[in-house]
């Protein structure tokens, strides 16, 4: 309240303000498309979000008019570059195996910044997959040790005598 009485003193004008209630963009927001809620669409940008650092929107429309958004796995989208204004368009990837081109008016992407790729995304996850991909190996030989009762399961002989060279030359090979 302070604030607002600061700025009516110092001749600043408030504006008028409305609040809409009912509006196509909140229609849409509200119901993103036929098949989800906006609550399933929030959280299934978010998860992408949050697991690979962005998110993907296909924009369908009805006249020129946004009449659906569907929510795009990052995976299946691949940015076309332009080779001066940066970006050309896209293309879908389907499960089918179709490549869908798309303008760039038809797609929304929020990203966090990837320093490596300037056209994608990069989530918290991927910044410490090597971490986490040498503890589950660790932890697989650990198992697998483990497993075989910590011996070889099998015997290594020779036909004969193997003199000192060829000893020497079975161990480094071997090693």
């Amino acid at each position: 309240r302070k604030r607002v009485d600061q700025r009516r003193r110092l001749g600043a004008v408030e504006p008028e303000r409305t609040e809409i209630l009912v509006h196509p963009a909140l229609s849409l927001w509200n119901r993103p498309n036929p098949f989800m809620t906006q609550s399933e669409f929030s959280e299934i940008s978010q998860q992408h979000f949050e697991l690979v650092g962005e998110y993907w929107w296909v924009v369908v429309r009805y006249a020129n008019i946004p009449s659906e958004l569907w929510p795009i796995r990052p995976d299946r989208m691949v940015v076309v570059p332009h080779k001066t204004g940066f970006i050309a368009g896209y293309v879908y990837l389907s499960p089918d195996g179709d490549r869908i081109p798309l303008n760039v008016e038809d797609v929304i992407r929020v990203r966090r910044p990837n320093p490596i790729d300037p056209y994608r995304g990069i989530g918290g996850v991927q910044t410490i997959m090597a971490d986490i991909q040498g503890v589950a190996l660790t932890a697989e030989w650990n198992r697998n040790f483990f497993l075989n009762s910590a011996r070889p399961d099998g015997i290594i002989t020779f036909p004969g005598r193997m003199g000192d060279a060829e000893w020497k030359e079975f161990q480094a090979r071997w090693a």
